[in-house]
């Protein structure tokens, strides 16, 4: 019999676990709880997690609910996590059973979550359920074996004579300025990554959630005069490992190969590293972002589907 209970910081490890088994960019248990941490403190969040325990005691899946004022109104974030071998004998069943009653009690008037697209069997239990696709993303992956860095030295000049600085921070950049700078930068681009519907969260609150997950990051910067006009974000798991969390460059600095230097930097890094290749995922309906990859050498592979349920 699966027991469902509130998850407690003492669980951080086995949820983590749970869901690096599931997907391809593991995190750490810091990261986790530095997540955590940033949303207990702020006051216009609903946050929720719940884990399911068998007869033992040992966690076998885990579920939460989340909404802010960075959510479209009324439509919560879900998520349900299940041990691939403790699967078909109800435990997702019990976690969707607390997570879809508690949204309706918070006022939800829609449900969001994620699957791997390659995993037919979770997408069906979930269409079985009511929801359905809305957006699909594509995933690509380089390899970098044998990487060849001097094909790109050309476009890196061009880039640097324009006047451009590109430098290369790990973990957590130092300077106040640069990291209202990043921040700044992803409230500018997210509004342009296609079928994105959040708002870029508080300052305040982004940096705690930053600083808490500094580790195995590096961050590759375009500065303009110091002014942050390009970034790439990317997490290295030297030996396994690495996938680009993010890159974005300012409108007014598009087409000058800002993006393609940036994402060249956390290359290097992570060659330097290691790591034997890089994962990172784009809206299918993102060409531009699309070309750099191509252009890099990244080859396609199923990427995460976006699934949506509407609450009656």
């Amino acid at each position: 019999m699966v027991k469902i209970r509130e998850f407690t910081f003492d669980d951080a490890p086995a949820v983590v676990g749970i869901r690096n088994r599931i997907q391809p960019e593991p995190i750490t248990v810091e990261q986790f709880n530095a997540w955590r941490k940033a949303d207990s403190e702020r006051p216009d969040c609903v946050s929720c997690q719940f884990v399911a325990e068998d007869e033992s005691g040992r966690v076998v899946g885990s579920a939460g609910l989340y909404y802010s004022s960075d959510n479209p109104p009324g439509l919560f974030n879900a998520g349900v996590s299940v041990l691939p071998e403790d699967r078909r004998q109800g435990v997702g069943q019990a976690l969707i059973g607390v997570i879809e009653p508690l949204a309706r009690q918070h006022g939800a008037q829609a449900l969001r979550a994620w699957c791997r697209g390659e995993d037919q069997a979770s997408r069906a239990w979930a269409e079985k359920r009511g929801f359905v696709v809305d957006r699909v993303r594509t995933e690509s992956v380089l390899d970098l074996d044998g990487w060849d860095r001097t094909r790109f030295a050309a476009d890196l000049e061009r880039v640097r004579s324009s006047g451009i600085q590109l430098v290369t921070v790990q973990g957590m950049p130092e300077s106040e300025e640069i990291l209202r700078g990043i921040w700044t930068l992803g409230g500018e681009t997210i509004k342009d990554i296609p079928g994105f519907e959040d708002q870029m969260e508080p300052y305040e609150t982004w940096l705690r959630a930053f600083a808490g997950g500094a580790s195995n990051r590096v961050v590759a910067l375009a500065l303009d005069q110091g002014r942050v006009v390009g970034v790439s974000i990317i997490r290295l798991r030297p030996g396994e490992g690495g996938n680009t969390e993010y890159t974005g460059v300012l409108r007014e600095y598009r087409g000058r190969g800002v993006a393609l230097a940036v994402k060249l930097l956390t290359i290097d890094a992570a060659v330097a590293a290691g790591v034997p290749a890089i994962r990172t995922n784009n809206d299918s309906d993102n060409p531009p972002m699309l070309r750099v990859n191509e252009k890099l050498g990244y080859r396609m592979v199923p990427g995460p589907l976006r699934l949506k349920k509407v609450l009656a």
